[in-house]
């Protein structure tokens, strides 16, 4: 399969949407691909993930921000348009496969890292890159963070944060000033 074959009008439905909630979620591509809109909470804001959903065994709501949700009711949208009854978020519009769960967005990524000129990345950078921009974010708590990443304990979280000298020594320029007696 060709990269422009694997980047068509079906693939732009869906793509960027699993980028942008994929990092505004720090959910796992695996967990979006399963994410079904019964779990979808546009009242609360939030995303359900049950026991059987998640890799860590473990129920979690995850918070919807703006950027999130935007994208969930634009996945609404499209959903609505080509088929009202799909239980799936990310659901395949390409005549072939239409109205099926995507399963994998894999050959999609490859195509669109190497367009981008990325050297490597995965579907699951998104989430590295989601949990180590929300540590760095003002006033973080690593312990939330943790809790809506699904980490059990925050070793795991520490191992998904990616800090860069230059922001480490920001981190520490912004420690409060001693004064000397």
């Amino acid at each position: 399969m060709t990269g422009k074959q694997a980047w068509s009008s079906h693939t732009r439905r869906y793509l960027s949407e699993f980028c942008i909630l994929g990092f505004y979620t720090a959910m796992r591509p695996g967990e979006m691909l399963e994410l079904e809109w019964s779990r979808v909470s546009f009242d609360k804001r939030t995303i359900e993930l049950r026991v059987q959903d998640t890799k860590g065994e473990s129920r979690r709501l995850v918070p919807l921000v703006d950027e999130s949700y935007d994208s969930l009711l634009r996945l609404r949208a499209v959903a609505d348009e080509f088929f009202p009854d799909t239980p799936y978020v990310f659901t395949h519009t390409k005549p072939r496969y239409f109205g099926s769960r995507i399963q994998s967005v894999r050959r999609v990524w490859e195509t669109a890292i190497r367009r981008a000129g990325i050297a490597w990345a995965t579907p699951h950078s998104l989430r590295h890159t989601s949990i180590t921009e929300a540590v760095h974010a003002p006033n973080s708590n690593v312990v939330d963070i943790s809790r809506v990443a699904g980490h059990k304990n925050l070793k795991t979280t520490q191992r998904y944060i990616h800090t860069a000298d230059e922001r480490a020594h920001q981190a520490m320029a912004k420690l409060l000033k001693l004064t000397t007696f």
